[in-house]
């Protein structure tokens, strides 16, 4: 692993397909709101609000669980093939390694993957607009996406 403190972690990776993926990824964020108000705007007039509110603590607790462990668990390497390891916990390592795709380092990787597991997140939500409480979906929510 190399030093992100002493040298240009940048410099094995063509800048310009990192800057097309970060692009890519904050897209994929501007997505998470329209989703929500999608799904508002189909919803009855009094649910509406919370569907709202719901996207946005869909985007919280997703990249709360995605960026402390469910990168390690999903792009870890562990023993098993369905599941990771914890050895990037809290994104310890990521920051200069290159395991995930060879031509970008592992932490542009990471936030392209958290968006569209955000948005996943948020497109769950869809399916029980109008059907389930904000607490009991969040904890679902919370247990699917790990």
């Amino acid at each position: 692993m190399k030093d992100s403190l002493t040298e240009d972690i940048t410099a094995d990776y063509d800048k310009s397909d990192m800057v097309w993926v970060m692009v890519s990824g904050i897209l994929v964020w501007i997505m998470i709101p329209g989703v929500g108000l999608l799904y508002s705007g189909l919803s009855r007039k009094k649910h509406a609000l919370s569907l709202l509110w719901a996207s946005l603590m869909a985007i919280c607790l997703v990249s709360f669980q995605w960026f402390f462990w469910g990168y390690s668990l999903t792009f870890g390497t562990g023993s098993s093939v369905f599941l990771g390891s914890l050895d990037n916990f809290c994104l310890m390592e990521v920051l200069g390694d290159n395991n995930a795709a060879a031509a970008l380092p592992d932490i542009v990787f990471c936030f392209f993957q958290g968006m569209f597991a955000m948005i996943t997140g948020c497109i769950m939500l869809g399916g029980a607009c109008e059907r389930a409480r904000l607490g009991p979906m969040m904890v679902f929510l919370f247990c699917w996406m790990t």
